[in-house]
This record gives C-alpha cells, sequence and structure tokens, in this order.
C-alpha cells in the first residue's frame, strides 16, 4: 500500500519543467485568489437525538472534514436506523462510519468494498447516497494511489452536476486538480485548482479553503521552498483553529514540521514529528502514522 501526500512529492513532474518554471506557475494561481469575509458559524446547536437528527449532524462534521467526530454519530445513527428498519439511511450512515473510522480499517478492502456498494441497485437509482459513497471511495483511493482515484472524482463531478450540487462539483474538480499535478499534467492540474480555491473562497467553504492551503504548502515544499510552504501549512492551521467543529488539518501539520526541518529548526519540526506519531500510534490511526514514518524514513 503506498501512501502519498505525506512527504509533499508530486509524480511525474520531475522531468516536464525545470524547478522556477514550476514555482511560477503556483505562485501565478495562488497570488490573485479573492479573499472574502466568512459568515459566522452557528453556535450552541440542539444536541441531536432522533435518527435523523444524528445522521444531519454527522453530515455536517463530515462536510467539515472532522470525521473523527462524526464517525460515533454515525455509527450512533446506523444502530437506530437498523432497529427502525430504514435500510437506506442505514447505510448511507453505514458508509459514514467506514469512512470515519478508516484510520483503523484496510483501505484497499473498504475501497473493494465500497464498490460493491456502488454497483447495488440502490446506490445506482439514489443519487444523493450515491454521491456520498463516491467522496468516502474518492478520498480512500487518493490514499492508496491519487491516480487510481481519477475516475471516481470525475463520476462524483458528474453526479454533483446532476444534483445541482455546486459546492461537491467544485470539491471534485479540486481533487482532479490535484491527481493532475500527481500525472505531471501542471497546467491542467494549475487551472483546475486555481479555479477551485477561488470558488470555495468566494463561496466560503472553509473546509477545502482548508485542503486547498494544506496542499499549495505541500506543493512549495516539492519545488523546494519550505519558507513559502510554511505560510500556507500555517494559514490552513490557524483557518482551521478559526473554524467551530472543522476536522484537524493532519498534512498541514506534518507539512509544517518537514518544513522546519528543511528550514534548519530541526528540534522543533523532530518535536512536531514525534508528537504527530504519538497521537497516531495512541488513537491507532495507522494511515496517518505511516505517513509520519515515511517522512521520519522509517
Amino acid at each position: 500500500m503506498r501512501y502519498r501526500g505525506s512527504n509533499g512529492r508530486l509524480e511525474g513532474c520531475e522531468n516536464r519543467f525545470s524547478r522556477p518554471a514550476r514555482l511560477f506557475l503556483v505562485i501565478v494561481f495562488v497570488a490573485f485568489v479573492p479573499r472574502v469575509a466568512r459568515a459566522p458559524q452557528p453556535q450552541n446547536r440542539k444536541q441531536p437525538t432522533t435518527a435523523p437528527e444524528i445522521l444531519a449532524e454527522a453530515s455536517r462534521l463530515a462536510f467539515l472534514h472532522n470525521w473523527r467526530a462524526a464517525a460515533p454519530l454515525f455509527r450512533a445513527s446506523e444502530v437506530l436506523f437498523a432497529a427502525q428498519d430504514d435500510q437506506r439511511n442505514g447505510l448511507y450512515a453505514h458508509v459514514g462510519r467506514l469512512r470515519g473510522e478508516i484510520e483503523s480499517l484496510s483501505l484497499p478492502e473498504v475501497s473493494e468494498y465500497l464498490a460493491s456498494i456502488l454497483s447495488s441497485t440502490v446506490a445506482q437509482s439514489d443519487l444523493r447516497l450515491r454521491l456520498f459513497c463516491l467522496v468516502a471511495k474518492g478520498d480512500i483511493d487518493f490514499q492508496i494511489d491519487p491516480k487510481s482515484a481519477e475516475a471516481v472524482w470525475t463520476e462524483v463531478a458528474a453526479v454533483a452536476a446532476r444534483l445541482r450540487n455546486s459546492t461537491w462539483e467544485n470539491r471534485a474538480q479540486a481533487e482532479l486538480g490535484t491527481i493532475a499535478f500527481y500525472k505531471g499534467e501542471i497546467y491542467r492540474g494549475a487551472r483546475l485548482v486555481a479555479r477551485s480555491y477561488a470558488t470555495a473562497e468566494l463561496h466560503g467553504d472553509t473546509a477545502y479553503v482548508i485542503r486547498l492551503r494544506a496542499a499549495f504548502g505541500e506543493g512549495f515544499a516539492e519545488f523546494g521552498h519550505p519558507k513559502d510552504a510554511l505560510v500556507f501549512f500555517d494559514s490552513a492551521l490557524k483557518l482551521a483553529r478559526e473554524t467551530p467543529d472543522a476536522g484537524f488539518p493532519f498534512t498541514a501539520y506534518l507539512g509544517r514540521g518537514r518544513a522546519l526541518i528543511a528550514l534548519g529548526r530541526t528540534t522543533e519540526g523532530e518535536s512536531i514529528l514525534r508528537q504527530a506519531l504519538g497521537d497516531a500510534q495512541r488513537d491507532q490511526m495507522r494511515v496517518r502514522e505511516a505517513r509520519v514514518l515515511v517522512v521520519l524514513g522509517k
């Protein structure tokens, strides 16, 4: 199993463009992105009690990439829907639970299992359920091998367009842009990611602004500019701290440790990596543990 994205490398780029040219591309597509004020997020939410309420809260947290907080809610709603013999919502909650618990599961096995769900009659006829399954599978397949996730994210974009879900259509384009970088398609990747980032900023899709800032940091790290990478990593981490219920941007945290080491702040950087490794091992988060070990060269 290959865990990509842990060391900032973009496969297939090395022989296509010089480092200055690649750096210029990154600067071009992030320098003129508009920043807009974000609407304040609602506070003091009512505690969900019914199965639909619990599922809605789990879905909200998942949308913010806070899968760790969403997982137990998906699990609870799955149990309640099973007791009610609600197969459709039970399956939705089941998929959410699997995605939320993926750190302790086998990525290839879950990917194969989701493929079987996607081939089922219910997932073919229910577009909202299909979109949710596709997103879960796209995330997992990207961790295994980014290039293998292209077909899934292409379908995410198509299904989202049919549902007129502009947020997920834009998110899918961002993922396809990232995959294009891994394939060495630099200009296409830059165009897709730049457009998606601008749209996410404009419409207040904070979860993807955080995600893409971390991706920009990885890009600068790959181009040999750790100081610039650190700006994006810190920006992603700061926005996550300021956003209620946002998921922790582990890629930015890991990238920050790498960037500090590259800048000669070795003690500080290694401290971050050791902390990340200890947390991953304690919480049995195998994917994160593997990513840290790759960076540490173990």
